[in-house]
């Protein structure tokens, strides 16, 4: 969709306090996490390689930035045009 993010990130909210952790000093915050929202989650089309193997757990951002990176390789292989006719080049 042409109104989503590419990658969005959100940073964390303590419901005990109500305290936000923003990437920045702020007084406030844009909503917040809650429910269901605190669960994350990797959407990809389904031409690309899974994220994990069966049963394995995706933590934390190493882990997050090769699969990405992964991916972009995979959607650049796929998108890459034929080599042209070698008579037809020459």
């Amino acid at each position: 969709s042409p109104h989503t993010a590419d990658i969005m990130v959100n940073s964390f909210h303590a419901p005990a306090d109500g305290e936000v952790l923003a990437f920045e000093e702020q007084i406030g915050s844009h909503g917040g996490l809650g429910g269901a929202q605190s669960r994350p989650f990797l959407l990809s089309p389904l031409a690309l390689s899974a994220p994990v193997h069966d049963g394995a757990d995706l933590t934390g951002a190493e882990q997050i930035h090769r699969v990405l990176r992964r991916w972009l390789t995979e959607s650049d292989e796929a998108e890459a045009p034929a080599e042209p006719d070698r008579e037809r080049a020459a």
